[in-house]
Parts: C-alpha cells; sequence; structure tokens
C-alpha cells in the first residue's frame, strides 16, 4: 500500500454469512480484545451479572465462568439473546448446554459483546424454590420465637443459685 491508497470494505452481506468466519475476526487485531456478557442465572438462586471474557469465546466459556449450578439448572434449553442489528430487535437461540459441553459445535457458539444468556430451573429446582419462599416467614417466625425462648432461658441460669 502506498500513501493516499484507499481501501474499500463492503458490508457484509447476510446472505453470504455462513462464509463470515467469526473466530478468526475476533482474534484479528481490528476486533476488541474482551467482550461483556451478561447473565440471568436462575439456578444459582437467581443470581444476575456480568462477565468479561476473551474476544472469541464461546457459549461453553460463558457458562463455565458462571458457574451453572448443573443439579438445578435447565441445562438442555438454555437461551442465548442476541441483538441483530439488520433486523434491530433481540434474537434468542435455544441452546443445549450438555451437548455443548459434549463437544457438539452447533451449540456453542462464539459470543458477541452484550450477548444475554438466561439459565432456567429445572422442574425440581422451581419445586424447591418455591418451597422455599413460602416456608421462609414461617421459619423466620420460628427463628424469633426460638431466640427469645432460649434468651429466658438463659436468663434463668444466670439468676438461679
Amino acid at each position: 500500500m502506498e500513501d493516499g491508497d484507499v481501501v474499500f470494505i463492503p458490508k457484509l452481506d447476510p446472505s453470504d454469512i455462513e462464509n463470515y468466519d467469526r473466530f478468526l475476526v475476533a482474534r484479528s487485531t481490528l476486533a476488541q480484545p474482551t467482550i461483556e456478557v451478561r447473565f440471568i442465572n436462575y439456578a444459582g438462586g437467581g443470581g444476575v451479572g456480568r462477565v468479561t471474557l476473551e474476544n472469541g469465546s464461546t457459549f461453553v466459556d460463558a457458562i463455565t465462568e458462571i458457574r451453572v449450578n448443573a443439579d438445578q439448572a435447565r441445562l438442555g434449553d438454555v437461551a442465548l439473546i442476541r441483538f441483530d442489528p439488520e433486523t434491530g430487535r433481540a434474537v434468542t437461540i435455544s441452546l443445549d448446554a450438555k451437548d455443548a459441553i459434549r463437544g457438539d459445535i452447533t451449540q456453542n457458539p462464539p459470543l458477541e459483546d452484550n450477548d444475554v444468556i438466561i439459565v432456567g430451573r429445572t422442574l425440581i429446582g422451581r419445586i424447591t424454590f418455591a418451597l422455599g419462599q413460602f416456608t421462609r416467614p414461617f421459619r423466620d417466625i420460628l427463628g424469633f420465637v426460638l431466640f427469645f425462648d432460649s434468651l429466658i432461658d438463659n436468663a434463668d441460669n444466670l439468676f438461679s443459685p
């Protein structure tokens, strides 16, 4: 190249997306070095947060970083929400994290900056959560009553001969 040369890079045509190598672009010097992925982890107590990953990281990298509770998470149906600038809307992709972990590349896409991952609970996890929410007030009241009961017992022991 010489001084004054002009380089024209056409916009990616959506019909040519299968020839676009996201991994190559993510690892090039043109891409930002890190991306930020947000998550809602219902299986982890409803945790909401964000993780910073290297550009070129995949879905499995994010699932590992989020530290999903495999006993309560519905890993067969994890939502990946991504903004599509072509349509101006959010697109939801349903992924099977179990298959992705086993090596299925169709279930392990590369992530983009500002993707959102939503991990739901299994049926057992939802029932356990609902029972915990229902019984929490009773446990709190019982703990409050037992505190005063033990306080009265200790006061009697303190002033007895």
